[in-house]
């Protein structure tokens, strides 16, 4: 991470840049008592767009660390621990950030979008509760898991009504750890979801067929794949290089305008059937599927 002051924003403002994904960056904006007040996100071509938090505001920006798997926020300050868990939900096939303090959490989701959560509760700044609460009163509705050694059926209950998804008792065995996180992603609002919906845009992902407002519209494969995946990514960008790994087989040639061509494809027939999800360009980043009109 470097660091350093930047013209034109005051001198009691500290730009700290890491690199996410090609050519996005993210800068994360601190003021001089180390307060996180501004997400930036730059593309290749992009001057830069500003997502400031102000008090009262959710603390999570708009746009997605973009990455082609799922993407879990593992917060546990046990480093061992720590590294047994990331290790064993990434050969899941799961994306994971490890932090070990509320702080570093906070700063995290306040620059990426995780899928879920996985939240030790007893942590050296503070109790993993108190930061689910927080959470859920902002709004975030992001799966949480809470995996803890506190076995009382009040730590328990009390995890679960702060806003908990699901509570997994240290010690435990990994593969039920990963069957339960897919059981969160699985849940209509999680990304694993078997029917997809956005606006009066239907998606069934096993029988491989779209409705909008009830009638069928034939797309092609390659297109079915580009919806489904914008889909599971509502509201949030997904990356062009991504897209093109999604959609396209190893080996492929894939022409420079390839996913534009079929970006364009798939807007025609969702607009001539009177979709009302549209599918907005990110210029220099990728692509967004919302409600809102283009």
């Amino acid at each position: 991470m470097r660091e350093g002051k930047r013209a034109g924003e005051g001198p009691n403002f500290t730009a700290r840049r890491r690199a996410i994904e090609g050519d996005l960056r993210r800068e994360l904006w601190f003021d001089a008592d180390n307060v996180l007040v501004k997400v930036r996100f730059r593309g290749s071509d992009d001057p830069g767009i500003d997502y400031a938090l102000r008090q009262g505001e959710p603390r999570r920006s708009p746009l997605p660390r973009v990455r082609g798997r799922m993407r879990l926020l593992l917060i546990e300050d046990e480093v061992r621990l720590s590294a047994v868990v990331a290790g064993g939900l990434s050969r899941a096939g799961f994306a994971v950030d490890e932090v070990a303090t509320l702080g570093d959490a906070d700063a995290a989701l306040a620059g990426t979008w995780y899928d879920a959560l996985v939240l030790d509760l007893g942590l050296p700044d503070g109790d993993g509760i108190a930061m689910l609460r927080n959470l859920r009163r902002d709004g975030d509705t992001t799966p949480v898991l809470i995996l803890t050694a506190r076995d009382g059926v009040q730590d328990r209950v009390g995890g679960l009504n702060a806003g908990a998804d699901d509570y997994l008792l240290k010690p435990f065995a990994m593969d039920e750890l990963v069957a339960r996180i897919k059981a969160l992603l699985r849940r209509p609002s999680g990304a694993l979801g078997i029917r997809l919906e956005v606006g009066n845009v239907h998606f069934d992902t096993i029988s491989r067929e779209v409705e909008i407002d009830g009638r069928p519209i034939v797309l092609a494969r390659r297109e079915l794949s580009l919806l489904e995946h914008l889909m599971r990514r509502a509201g949030r960008v997904a990356a062009k290089d991504v897209l093109e790994d999604r959609i396209y087989g190893f080996g492929e040639e894939v022409s420079s305008n390839s996913l534009e061509v079929m970006v364009h494809r798939l807007r025609k027939k969702l607009g001539e059937g009177g979709a009302t999800a549209h599918v907005h360009t990110v210029r220099g980043v990728g692509y967004l599927l919302s409600e809102t009109p283009v």
